[in-house]
């Protein structure tokens, strides 16, 4: 299997020169180690207990839920675009899949890490990276600390966890409410991208009651139903 075999992912590389950059980097680094073929086909080597598939199907699955959700978000008022994240949030697994031990934890900062050094040089989008840093707080993070996220601040200390120059990061462009919507908006689409496991039936629910009440605090009610309905309990 090829990149190419995946249409999600060929279409934001088309879109994106980041992207571009960045997935082929990174399966070129799987193949360099005979890894490639395994990361497309084995869902044993990615924690099957809480993904029905293997790594770069679930990537494609997750973005092929973002162009989705392109459109019905802007449907319903709200332009919401996550692609770029949702293509780049995963790649720090290579490591660990290489090794052939799939401990991926720390793999938000390696994904983050990895887009930085892809692209050294030119100025980074503190926003895109931050939602790369900030995509497990699904897992267990209260509705006040997803929130507190979302403020410039918060944000600008997380980008130091990155380790990179932050005076290439270009100055942030979202508002508070703006980079919330799109964390949201992460966690659905990486919920469709996990699939169905026994886990997840439990998971998913409680993701689904996080994100619209966050939604609800905010004034977001319509956005959260449609994250949840469409996307995080959607079978």
């Amino acid at each position: 299997m090829e990149l190419s075999d995946f249409p999600s992912l060929t279409e934001a590389m088309a879109e994106s020169r980041l992207v571009h950059g960045v997935l082929s980097a990174f399966a070129l680094s799987l193949k360099q180690k005979d890894a490639w073929q395994r990361a497309c086909t084995d869902v044993s080597a990615h924690k099957p207990e809480f993904h029905q598939h293997p790594l770069v199907p679930s990537i494609e699955r997750g973005v092929q839920a973002a162009y989705q959700l392109r459109t019905s978000s802007a449907a319903i008022g709200h332009f919401v675009d996550v692609v770029v994240p949702l293509a780049l949030c995963d790649i720090g697994k290579a490591r660990a899949f290489v090794a052939g031990e799939p401990n991926y934890r720390l793999s938000e900062i390696l994904s983050a890490q990895t887009v930085c050094s892809t692209i050294a040089g030119e100025g980074h989008d503190p926003d895109m990276l931050l939602l790369i840093l900030a995509h497990k707080l699904s897992y267990q993070a209260k509705p006040e600390t997803i929130i507190a996220w979302s403020h410039k601040p918060r944000r600008k200390t997380a980008a130091r966890q990155l380790r990179v120059n932050l005076n290439l990061l270009r100055p942030s462009r979202d508002t508070d409410l703006q980079w919330l919507m799109r964390l949201l908006a992460v966690f659905a689409c990486r919920a469709v991208a996990r699939g169905w496991t026994e886990a997840q039936k439990v998971e998913r629910p409680k993701e689904a009651e996080l994100v619209q009440t966050i939604c609800d605090q905010q004034g977001l009610s319509s956005f959260g139903q449609l994250l949840c309905q469409e996307f995080i309990l959607a079978q």
